[in-house]
């Protein structure tokens, strides 16, 4: 499972012991934002540099807290790590992109603005429904594009 807060991001897994789950993380801190105080282990063979095992409960205990700690109306606009905010972006535009190519593009949906990242950053997709190519655009060139889509470094 993928979770995205708005100050880490955590891949969490089952591990080899069922009431065990393998929390994960890119970046040095994620982790230990979330569950402040744990043990975690550095690798570098591993494409989570960051590990650690908790218990289940525990986990599941940490992970709804932090929902009902919710208090934000747009999660992107949460996200105060520019570096964070623009990988998020990235995963948000290719997700809107598998919509779009599952649905069918709408240019009167919201969805319909394209990829917001950058100009030259997302490639065309083909929609099944209507066989015709989105090509993205910058979200600074498409009047009423959220503003919380044109941030960059």
């Amino acid at each position: 499972m993928w979770i995205m807060m708005n100050d880490s991001f955590l891949s969490i897994v089952e591990s080899k012991d069922k009431d065990t789950l393998l929390v994960r993380a890119r970046v040095k801190g994620h982790i230990e934002a979330i569950f402040p105080g744990v043990k975690v282990t550095e690798t570098k063979t591993s494409d989570y540099h960051y590990r650690t095992y908790l218990p289940r409960g525990i986990v599941a205990r940490v992970i709804a807290n932090e929902v009902i700690r919710i208090t934000y109306p747009n999660f992107k606009d949460s996200v105060v790590d520019d570096d964070l905010h623009n990988a998020y972006l990235k995963c948000w535009s290719v997700m809107q992109q598998y919509q779009i190519y599952l649905q069918g593009y709408d240019p009167a949906s919201p969805i319909g603005y394209g990829a917001y990242y950058g100009e030259d950053e997302y490639p065309t997709a083909q929609t099944p429904k209507q066989g015709k190519k989105v090509k993205a655009v910058p979200a600074s060139k498409v009047k009423g594009a959220p503003a919380s889509h044109v941030r960059k470094k």
